[in-house]
């Protein structure tokens, strides 16, 4: 048990829970020990997602903790290079992984987390959005490119407009290029903990194209 960041386990897939609304150092030291942990444990499967009691939305970012790069390039590199290389453990690390959007909103920084899953499901209340051109800042979390990997030429085209418009776009509308399932929570966690015990013969997995 951590501050922001929990981590739990039932001996065959674990749960990652993130409570603070915002991305920063602290969420990120906090996560990287949370996966660290499940992996001592060996386990391979894994949920990621916000609380379910403090926080009902992901915005994103802490905008703060871009403040010292506007005068240090060496700073602004490392906040890049650090949180990209965590949120990609999601993907690299795990063979499963899975996560799970709740809340009345996922933008920013916490989406690019959440999308570096193998699966992305959110409730169909949800919306989601890239607002970072508004800001404006780089989706310098991998957001430029990483769901294009995933998607076909149509989905590409959606979520390019997606990252150059910066608006709120209902998550049900993006299934199939952004998010693998979009619905009533309990049939979502029902699917998702199916998905933790079956694997992909319970769902095909969109795969990220590397080259």
């Amino acid at each position: 048990q951590q501050l922001y960041v929990n981590a739990e386990h039932d001996g065959k897939a674990g749960v990652i829970t993130i409570s603070r609304e915002s991305y920063n150092g602290d969420v990120d030291a906090e996560l990287n020990r949370a996966i660290d942990w499940l992996k001592s444990q060996s386990i391979k499967r894994v949920i990621v997602t916000g609380d379910f009691h403090l926080s009902t939305q992901m915005v994103g970012a802490d905008t703060n903790e871009f403040f010292p790069a506007i005068t240090d390039e060496k700073e602004g590199e490392r906040i890049a290079a650090s949180w990209s290389k965590t949120v990609r453990r999601l993907h690299d690390e795990f063979e499963i992984s899975l996560g799970f959007i709740h809340g009345k909103r996922c933008m920013g920084g916490m989406l690019e987390l959440m999308i570096h899953c193998h699966y992305l499901f959110t409730t169909d209340e949800t919306v989601i959005a890239m607002p970072e051109v508004t800001i404006p800042v780089v989706p310098g979390m991998e957001g430029c490119h990483w769901a294009i990997r995933k998607a076909d030429a149509e989905g590409r085209q959606r979520l390019i407009a997606m990252l150059l418009d910066g608006k709120q776009v209902k998550a049900k509308d993006t299934q199939g290029w952004m998010v693998d399932y979009a619905g009533p929570l309990e049939s979502g966690l029902k699917k998702a903990w199916e998905i933790m015990d079956k694997g992909t013969a319970a769902m095909p997995m969109r795969k990220v194209e590397a080259s």
